[in-house]
């Protein structure tokens, strides 16, 4: 029989959806124009919940044992989807008055740059077939 790999410890996951639930609450109240509330605490701990389930399915992917260029670049864009899709979600939904076009272009600029910046200067990976 194969040995399987050992599940990480459910309180490992559990720290790190409450360590982003509270990055995420930083980064609501930063952009919020008024106040912050239990829906905006809803909102970041049921996103760090999905990026928690999603960390757990892409363990279980080959492309995450032999990374490509391409799916570094992917798992980067997914991250910042889903932090900046947090955000705007929580604007959307619950600060009405806060989404405009030049904080929409402002941050899109910005995603662009740090996608670029994290995806720079990496060596290809060879397959060890």
């Amino acid at each position: 029989m194969i040995p399987l790999p050992k599940p990480r410890p459910f309180w490992e996951y559990a720290l790190f959806a409450l360590i982003m639930t509270g990055l995420l609450m930083f980064l609501f109240w930063m952009e919020a124009s008024d106040a912050v509330g239990w829906a905006d605490t809803a909102l970041a701990f049921a996103t760090a919940v999905l990026c928690v389930f999603a960390f757990v399915l892409a363990r279980r992917a080959t492309w995450i044992a032999q990374p490509t260029r391409s799916a570094h670049l992917l798992a980067v864009l997914g991250a910042f989807g889903m932090v900046f899709g947090a955000i705007y979600a929580d604007a959307y939904l619950l600060h009405r008055r806060d989404i405009t076009s030049s904080r929409f272009r402002h941050d899109a600029v910005f995603a662009v740059l740090l996608t670029l910046w994290s995806s720079r200067g990496r060596p290809p990976v060879s397959n060890p077939d």
